[in-house]
């Protein structure tokens, strides 16, 4: 019987051995695993930490500029068509007159670029009041940044604040901080109104309807920026092809011009940066990527 138990412990001493090593062996794959998981999620946390603190630092420098004097040059000639509306700026800025003004339509279609041209022409710094520039932690920060922004108009005196895409800025979804920043604005406009000195404002929208009475009542001029005409589309294209010193038929310039009826000054810059520096530019090969670029253009919302 004791013999027979020895034997018996001699061969299950190395079963036992084998499984303690394999359980041993299996804890450790674990372990490896999960410190894999420990260092790929460390990673990710450092990663959006670093992409946070980047996006909050070149906003914080965007705030820094427009809150300071800006002054990018544009031109009347570098916005196609709109002459109605260049007319209009035009006598304004030869009569001295100042007037608070609101553009809108469709994103993308010249407003905010015609506004710089106003103060280009009238030889005036400007300040850009939007969502990204006043926004901060707190409901109060809205508020600060938009006064600071209305301080530094005050100092320069003649000067243009855009405030830009104003539909944007009050669309919160937090109706006291909405209401806090329509109050503000308001009573900065109001202060506008009766200053001697008159920075002329320039508010933007996408869309007419909707916008609180309390701020359009400090704006009696509306002028509407739609999609280009079919005559501006074709200066734009007419304009490309003489800037590449492409021979082109006016009649291929009308039927591209005509393909393009959806896209906004902004889709046909970004269409024409596209191809310009492609080697063989032909009609045909432009309407192929037209075609292309039709189906990425997201509809406006009076389309849907």
């Amino acid at each position: 019987m004791l013999r027979r138990l020895l034997s018996e412990r001699q061969y299950f001493e190395p079963i036992s051995e084998y499984i303690i090593e394999s359980v041993r062996q299996e804890q450790l794959e674990e372990e490896q695993k999960l410190d894999k998981r420990i260092k790929k999620g460390l990673f990710e946390i450092r990663k959006n930490f670093i992409e946070r603190l980047n996006e909050k630092l070149r906003i914080d420098i965007d705030k820094q500029i427009s809150f300071g004097l800006q002054k990018e040059k544009i031109q009347w000639d570098d916005i196609i068509g709109r002459n109605i509306v260049k007319d209009l700026l035009k006598r304004d800025l030869e009569c001295m007159r100042h007037r608070n003004m609101h553009f809108w339509g469709p994103p993308g279609n010249g407003k905010k670029m015609m506004s710089k041209a106003y103060a280009t022409k009238g030889d005036l710094l400007y300040i850009i009041i939007s969502l990204q520039m006043i926004e901060g932690e707190q409901d109060e920060d809205y508020i600060k940044n938009i006064s600071k922004s209305f301080e530094q108009a005050n100092i320069l005196g003649s000067s243009v604040l855009i405030i830009n895409q104003i539909d944007e800025i009050i669309k919160d979804q937090d109706l006291n901080r909405t209401n806090m920043i329509i109050n503000e604005l308001d009573q900065q406009l109001s202060d506008i109104d009766n200053d001697q000195r008159k920075a002329t404002v320039i508010i933007t929208s996408n869309a007419f309807d909707g916008l609180p009475e309390q701020l359009m009542k400090h704006f009696l001029d509306h002028q509407h920026f739609d999609l280009p005409s079919l005559n501006e589309r074709h200066q734009f294209f007419q304009r490309f092809f003489q800037e590449k010193n492409v021979p082109v038929q006016q009649s291929d310039i009308d039927i591209i011009a005509s393909s393009t009826e959806r896209m906004s000054f902004f889709d046909l810059a970004s269409f024409g940066k596209s191809i310009s520096n492609e080697q063989n530019i032909t009609v045909e090969n432009i309407l192929k990527k037209i075609q292309i670029f039709n189906q990425n253009i997201k509809p406006n919302e009076d389309e849907k």
